[in-house]
């Protein structure tokens, strides 16, 4: 008998990022860990201490939440300058005041998460109209009986005056159909006529518990523009914070990408201004709204921002390394600066970052931050003042 040599093993696929995202995000649904089912506790996005770490699957019972080490969403930049063929390439969007967040229903529930992965709703878990979202949607045939859908949207808790209620900008997935190598023109469609199609805008107390509504999405020319601008005077139940400004060809891409474009003003957002963090480190010029800023420190000592590639800001001073302060930081920390100087920084660019930023560190982010500040949010920023 002839005995052909084995042939060689051939190396395993590697996932596409989307369909990573989308498995990782499935399983945390369906086998949380202990830390996903503890009361977030006050402090919001930004709050706690320590810095960011990867999610734990077998942490001891009790233990404090560990945020999500990256955010499973798109994150658009600021817009410091118009794209070029804006009328013809790009949309506008008004953009909902609220906690951007992550809705995922799988396994017969649906939970709203924050960027870090906290549980935004202080009811955890509950029944909807999205495919997979409640215990009838969840099964659709026996070789799927978990169906899945995965949207980005803005969270809008309950006031005295308004029921709670989730805006939905963009799909990753709906009914296991994943929709990221989808352009962002078909996405705002498959949206906007999917919800509509379940009823997803109607409240029922025994089927969908939170009302979920498409954001208008308009032509970024001259009309269409005024229309994303003035939105809330046409829908004044609509809270708004600026304008989104999507590109029609691009994908859904996990992180920050120029793809997507963020802009605010006095007249289209209560904040334009960012004020300082709260709750967050006391500072004793808080009246004067100064400018924070979250950097990422390197095994390098210097600090940079979230972008790609990451932009060095500046470094940590001779003084602080003297004084021993620099020992209890470590390489991966997410440190809190004010910007003493923001006419150093409108002078600055990729090429020509200037040495003395004017950085006086203030202390360490908070846990749920998640990452860095990017270099276009400081700009902007720094313009609006």
């Amino acid at each position: 008998l002839r005995h052909d040599p084995p042939a060689p093993a051939r190396p395993a696929k590697r996932k596409p990022p989307a369909r990573e995202s989308q498995s990782a995000l499935e399983h945390d649904e369906l086998h949380p860990s202990h830390e996903e089912e503890l009361d977030d506790g006050p402090g919001g996005e930004d709050g706690g201490d320590g810095p960011p770490r990867k999610l734990s699957r077998a942490a001891p019972k009790g233990s404090k939440f560990i945020p999500w080490k990256a955010a499973p969403l798109a994150l658009p930049e600021w817009m410091v300058a118009p794209p070029g063929r804006l009328t013809e390439e790009w949309m506008v969007a008004p953009r909902p005041d609220g906690k951007r967040c992550i809705v995922l229903a799988v396994g017969g529930k649906t939970t709203v998460r924050s960027r870090a992965g906290r549980y935004l709703r202080k009811g955890g878990p509950f029944q909807s109209c999205l495919p997979g979202g409640s215990r009838p949607t969840s099964k659709r045939s026996s070789a799927a009986p978990n169906a899945l859908t995965i949207l980005d949207g803005v969270y809008a808790p309950a006031t005295k005056d308004t029921a709670e209620c989730i805006h939905v900008l963009d799909v990753m997935c709906w009914n296991d159909h994943m929709t990221y190598d989808c352009n962002a023109d078909f996405r705002m469609f498959w949206a906007a006529s999917k919800l509509q199609e379940v009823g997803a805008s109607q409240f029922d107390p025994a089927s969908n518990h939170v009302a979920m509504f498409a954001v208008p999405v308009f032509d970024a020319n001259h009309e269409g523009i005024l229309q994303a601008y003035n939105y809330r005077e046409k829908v004044p139940s609509f809270e708004q914070d600026g304008l989104v400004f999507y590109n029609r060809e691009s994908h859904y891409e996990v992180g920050a990408t120029p793809l997507i474009l963020l802009w605010k003003d006095q007249a289209t957002s209560s904040c334009a201004v960012e004020p300082w963090p709260d709750p967050g480190p006391s500072y004793p010029e808080k009246s004067e709204t100064p400018l924070s800023v979250v950097l990422e420190l390197k095994k390098d000592g210097k600090l940079y921002s979230h972008d790609d590639p990451p932009i060095a800001l500046g470094a940590l001073s001779d003084e602080m390394k003297q004084s021993g302060t620099v020992q209890e930081f470590e390489s991966g920390d997410l440190l809190r600066f004010v910007v003493l100087d923001t006419l150093a920084v409108l002078s600055c660019g990729e090429e020509n970052v200037p040495q003395h930023l004017g950085l006086e560190l203030v202390g360490r982010a908070g846990a749920s931050r998640g990452q860095a500040d990017s270099f276009s949010r400081l700009i902007f920023q720094c313009r609006v003042r």
